[in-house]
Parts: structure tokens; sequence; C-alpha cells
């Protein structure tokens, strides 16, 4: 699934790249996204369906953290929202979340 050519990136997220972490044979790569709990279970969706359905139609993986795991400092009220995978797929990811959220 690529962006269609009219989607325009929220106001601050642009010019914002995402950075490479080495993997044997390939580029893997990931961001980060702060969401309201809110947001997060509607990306779950129920039994986790919604966000398994976002990841076949990316093929990015992606990972909500939450509680300790989450980045110290980060608002109770807060969930974070990792996508990855190469880079079309961590850009069909980042292009899904936004996306489901600006529903």
């Amino acid at each position: 699934m690529a962006p269609s050519e009219s989607f325009q990136w929220p106001a601050g997220l642009q010019g914002c790249f995402p950075r490479a972490a080495s993997r044997p044979r390939s580029k893997e790569w990931f961001a980060k996204i702060v969401v309201s709990v809110h947001g997060a279970s509607f990306l779950i969706g129920r039994g986790g369906k919604k966000v398994q359905q976002l990841q076949e139609d990316s093929g990015a993986r992606m990972q909500l953290r939450q509680g300790a795991e989450a980045p110290a400092g980060m608002h109770a009220d807060n969930r974070l929202i990792e996508v990855h995978g190469g880079a079309e797929e961590l850009e069909d990811g980042l292009f899904v979340v936004l996306t489901e959220l600006d529903r």
C-alpha cells in the first residue's frame, strides 16, 4: 500500500526521518509515535485484529509499549507505538497508522 499523492503528513511529522538500525544483509528502519490510550485502543482493535490487519496491509511490524516498557517520563495516559521494517514497509506502516488515527 503506497501513500496517495494527495496525502499530507501532519505538520509535526514533516521533516522527521527514521533512523537506520544495522542488521545483517539488510537495513531495518523504525519510528516511534506517542498516542493517547484511546488512540492505542482504537489501533489495537477488538482482540488485536485491527493492528494485525494494519501489519498485513503495510508489511511493517508494530509494537505498543506502556508502563515499564515505555520511556521514562512518558505520561501514564499515553502509549508508544514502534513501527519497524524496511524503508518501504516503514513508510506504509506510518501511513496506515496515521490514516487510521485521522478517522
